[in-house]
């Protein structure tokens, strides 16, 4: 004969109150309307020469496209170099990837001059390098943002950014001073083969 089934269980029933529900959210206020004030970023900067400047410099960079023409360049470039192991025969060759690395950035008037002012901006009388000035938008900022430069150059490699920092530099060569009068240059060229122009005697826009 089967064994009978064991008792059913009696549940036990808890000592702790049943959990209580959470309140119903808050309406939400009434919808009003919001205003939304745009405010251009040289309104920042402390006076009228240096808004103009600011202007000036968004206006000839308007068109630029400086990553397209990085990319254009780096698409028409040769392959990479390889080498070969000279101790190991049998070594897979080794690709130099850095040779078609060409990192490029943007900068902007406002930033650019907050961000040399911090590291404690161009002083009056020295010199300013831009290694890879791409479409010169640093060097022009820096040219416009501290006159009072004695030099101001840029070194750029790859010809379609050099071409595009010309055109901006006409653009903004009525409105320049200091570096614009004989102190500022531009240069396509390798950093090996770049010159600083002297002083008192290099052109405006020139290439290497």
């Amino acid at each position: 004969p089967k064994a009978p089934p064991p008792p059913a269980s009696t549940p036990r029933r808890s000592s702790q109150p049943p959990p209580v529900p959470p309140p119903p959210p808050e309406p939400l206020p009434a919808s009003r309307p919001v205003t939304c004030r745009l405010v251009a970023e040289r309104t920042e900067l402390e006076s009228a020469p240096l808004r103009r400047a600011c202007k000036r410099y968004d206006a000839a960079f308007c068109g630029v496209d400086g990553a397209a023409l990085s990319q254009q360049y780096v698409k028409g470039r040769p392959p990479p170099p390889r080498w070969t192991s000279l101790m190991d025969a049998g070594t897979p060759p080794v690709e130099d990837h850095n040779f078609v690395s060409l990192t490029y950035g943007e900068a902007e008037f406002v930033p650019l001059r907050k961000l040399l002012r911090a590291v404690g901006g161009v002083r009056d009388g020295a010199t300013f390098v831009d290694l890879g000035s791409g479409c010169g938008r640093v060097v022009l900022g820096a040219a416009l943002a501290f006159p009072a430069a004695k030099l101001v150059v840029g070194v750029e490699l790859v010809p379609q950014l050099h071409d595009a920092a010309l055109s901006a530099h006409a653009l903004l060569l009525d409105f320049l001073s200091g570096p614009a009068d004989g102190c500022f240059g531009l240069q396509s060229c390798d950093l090996n083969d770049a010159a600083a122009p002297a002083h008192g005697g290099c052109a405006g826009a020139s290439t290497a």
